[in-house]
């Protein structure tokens, strides 16, 4: 395999690591969850055997668990003689991981979005690093779509609909104490180094996940969900209109017709999620994405100090004056623009009487 790497210890725990190549980060590539499938038909015939009493899924990565789907792939994935296929081995490959007669934990350090959350999520328990690294969530949203791997149904499963949704809904990271709370991650370790050991004895135990209380639940039952749904449309559309942004209505429909049946929420994700990625917002946003991943990629890192000669401002206000002003100060070369000598020549004074003001210091010295 390419992407992934199988071992089985001593005690019989199987270990799947995650390391996708030439990339700083895990992505799940088609390639990788073709992989993952074979991988898992190995570790359900080990289990059968009595060679293997569990599985852990781990990240060989420096920064973190799983970045999620692979995005470059987006724009192939949206053929529709494709996607369908491509969403049918991904559900089958979860469902398999959450069916193994063995326990399966995620081991979790860093970034674990999108499909790779949906893979944790997939899994029995869940044990996280305490952090300000580690971030769990569905970004989803902002790339036009929604979960597609099985998230959906999961998410509710575990931390009940309203938490789910919102979650889905907003595209936000969750810290990984946050996470505890909503019962998304079981477990919580203050490092790294211990993230192994705690995976270990979470297999040994055979730990499994709970599910989201009676109480929480109870927002997906009869005529409490119309209400919910309501709501959730409403704030839906003060940020995200559903001409311009498709994605979260559509889950929001989703969950109206099977918000009480987290089963059926999973099997009618494909339905809604093909059509969204093959929209024009779902193909801008991507298109930001990439532009913004290009930018990072220019950004200085680790001791890198930026080396520039000559500083132009737009716009000759105060501020732009006083940034004008503090450049020159310094050697730099300066140009300022604005729409015409009037609204500059302030600006010119500020940079004069900055300059003098030096001046005056230096001979008071």
């Amino acid at each position: 395999m390419v992407n992934w790497r199988l071992d089985v210890d001593v005690e019989k725990i199987a270990w799947l690591t995650i390391d996708t190549p030439n990339s700083p980060v895990n992505t799940l590539s088609r390639l990788a969850i073709s992989e993952l499938e074979t991988a898992i038909l190995r570790v359900d015939d080990l289990v059968a055997s009595g060679e293997a009493i569990g599985l852990v899924i781990q990240s060989g990565k420096e920064s973190g668990f799983i970045a999620g789907a692979d995005v470059s792939e987006f724009g192939q994935m949206a053929d529709p003689s494709i996607l369908p296929e491509a969403l049918r081995r991904a559900h089958a490959v979860m469902d398999r991981i959450e069916s193994l007669k063995a326990p399966v934990v995620a081991a979790i350090h860093g970034f674990c979005l999108g499909g790779g959350f949906e893979l944790a999520l997939a899994c029995h328990y869940r044990v996280a690093v305490n952090d300000e690294k580690t971030r769990v969530g569905f970004p989803e949203v902002n790339l036009g779509i929604f979960p597609g791997f099985g998230g959906t149904g999961r998410s509710i499963r575990q931390a009940g609909p309203v938490e789910a949704m919102q979650a889905m809904l907003t595209g936000r990271m969750i810290k990984a104490s946050s996470a505890r709370r909503m019962g998304i991650v079981d477990k919580l370790v203050p490092r790294r180094d211990t993230l192994h050991w705690e995976a270990r004895k979470a297999v040994l135990q055979k730990r499994r996940s709970s599910p989201a209380s009676l109480a929480q639940r109870l927002f997906a039952w009869g005529p409490i969900r119309p209400r919910i749904v309501s709501r959730m449309r409403a704030e839906a559309s003060k940020k995200a209109p559903r001409t311009h942004y498709p994605a979260p209505h559509s889950l929001i429909d989703l969950f109206e017709a099977h918000g009480d049946n987290w089963r059926a929420m999973i099997d009618g994700e494909a339905s809604r999620f093909a059509p969204l990625l093959a929209t024009d917002t779902a193909r801008n946003l991507r298109r930001v994405f990439f532009l913004s991943e290009g930018l990072k990629k220019q950004g200085l890192r680790g001791n890198e100090k930026p080396v520039f000669r000559r500083v132009h401002v737009v716009g000759a206000g105060v501020m732009g004056g006083d940034i004008a002003a503090w450049c020159a100060l310094r050697g730099l070369g300066v140009t300022l623009q604005d729409l015409d000598m009037e609204r500059i020549a302030p600006a010119l004074v500020t940079r004069e009487g900055a300059l003098q003001e030096t001046t005056s210091t230096i001979r008071s010295l």
